[in-house]
């Protein structure tokens, strides 16, 4: 019984899907796929000589909740149809991320780096987003305590939920962070939901909109 995916990838452009099965395809000798246990393993060896653009890889796994889903990827373009999984760790590098559907019911953890990475629909529970130099756009609900971590870059969150439901707790760096048009002060607590968002603010832009 396979409840754990675990994605780790130096260089090479992803297209993750749900099917029917367990798959890969790749052009890359470098890259490996199996299982262990309860996990599904996907590996790229460090001695790629094959760049991002030229190494491709598709990765197949039947359409369930998971247990666990950790991706780390490196320089390559990740573009993920749908997730479901209740643990959700994410290292993402200098690529360019597209998640149509994440669905993260217990916790996750995503780290960006120098990319764009940009979800699509999500639904979220304890996230813990630290952000790099690069473009976050997210488009979810989230629930439960939730924390945002701003970098260089620029993050963007649309929440899919009403203000009412969430409570900001803001801790403001150099950058501006403005919440549904207007700019936040440092140590402002904004909101009495249920739902806690405490947001770091570094050198870039934070801009949070509800609904």
């Amino acid at each position: 019984y396979i409840d754990t995916l675990n994605i780790d990838l130096v260089a090479t452009t992803l297209d993750f899907k749900y099917g029917n099965n367990f798959s890969c395809e790749t052009n890359n000798k470098n890259i490996s796929c199996g299982f262990e246990d309860t996990k599904f393993i996907v590996k790229e060896n460090k001695n790629n000589l094959l760049t991002s653009d030229e190494s491709e890889l598709v990765v197949t796994v039947p359409d369930k909740e998971y247990n666990s889903i950790i991706f780390d990827t490196g320089a390559g373009k990740i573009t993920v149809d749908t997730m479901k999984t209740q643990k959700l760790d994410f290292d993402l590098g200098a690529g360019i991320i597209t998640i149509n559907d994440l669905n993260a019911f217990n916790s996750a953890k995503i780290n960006t780096g120098a990319g764009k990475t940009l979800i699509q629909n999500g639904n979220i529970s304890n996230l813990d987003l630290d952000m790099g130099v690069g473009e976050v756009i997210v488009n979810t609900i989230l629930t439960g305590n939730n924390k945002l971590d701003a970098g260089i870059g620029s993050l963007k969150i649309n929440l899919m939920d009403s203000l009412n439901n969430y409570t900001f707790n803001i801790s403001k760096g150099l950058g501006a962070i403005t919440l549904n048009g207007s700019q936040s002060s440092d140590n402002q607590i904004i909101g009495t939901g249920n739902n806690t968002i405490s947001v770091e603010g570094g050198i870039g832009s934070i801009n949070i909109v509800t609904k």
